[in-house]
């Protein structure tokens, strides 16, 4: 709800300050810089740990180089990542029809 919209705003904001290569267009941290993100919200793991609990999700598999945000959220939420991956991004089905009302157009077009 509500709480955990601020704390995603809180988490993403946290993210971009410590991403040195992206900066506020940063979405993924290193391993050093997510611990010290985990540090700063009081959930310290060590190396082995987070890589453990990253790999549980499914979300990660083999070496573990960058961690993007999500993959956070995963863990943290106990989400299911098919369910993310897959879920809906708003609410666009007139812009949708419109746009493949387009497309049919053109392709009847290049038919004749």
């Amino acid at each position: 709800g509500q709480r955990d919209s601020e704390n995603f705003w809180k988490y993403s904001t946290k993210l971009k300050e410590l991403d040195l290569q992206k900066g506020l267009d940063g979405n993924e941290l290193d391993e050093l810089n997510m611990h010290r993100f985990l540090e700063f919200y009081k959930e310290t793991m060590t190396v082995s740990e987070m890589r453990e609990n990253l790999r549980s999700t499914g979300a990660i598999q083999g070496n573990v180089r960058m961690i993007p945000i999500t993959h956070i959220l995963i863990f943290k939420y106990r989400a299911d990542w098919h369910h993310l991956v897959n879920a809906p991004q708003g609410d666009n089905k007139l812009e949708i029809a419109e746009a493949q009302h387009k497309l049919d157009e053109v392709q009847n077009a290049f038919k004749q």
